[in-house]
């Protein structure tokens, strides 16, 4: 997979956001660590990853949010070349209000789908 999104990418979003939406964001760090994963194996390099729980207080009148997050960087040349976050979209959606919907059961969206196909036909035969 590649990263969707370049160094330059990421920085504006950062500085669009501080500017738009943003007032303050507390990093509390759980625990980092740095590991060496062999050449031949998936993924090799020097990698630190970092734990964190992070609060987030809004300007835009949105609840403040506060949930985990976890990063990976892959370090070379001493230079951080790759970064991975990983935290739930869901609880933050939750925290703010939404509420999240799980999808029909199979059953009853292949019930729904011949349900609409008998109303077109039905409809058809009256024109």
């Amino acid at each position: 997979m590649k990263d969707s999104s370049s160094r330059q990418q990421i920085v504006d979003i950062w500085k669009k956001n501080w500017r738009t939406t943003w007032a303050s964001i507390k990093f509390d760090r759980d625990a980092i660590l740095a590991f060496t994963i062999p050449p031949g194996e998936k993924h090799p390099g020097d990698w630190v990853s970092d734990w964190a729980v992070i609060t987030v207080n809004q300007k835009n009148g949105l609840p403040t949010v506060k949930f985990r997050w976890h990063t990976v960087f892959r370090v070379k040349d001493g230079k951080i070349d790759q970064s991975v976050g990983f935290y739930d979209l869901n609880d933050i959606l939750v925290q703010q209000g939404f509420t999240i919907t799980p999808p029909a059961p199979k059953k009853a969206a292949k019930t729904n789908e011949i349900k609409k196909k008998v109303a077109k036909k039905k409809v058809a035969k009256k024109k």
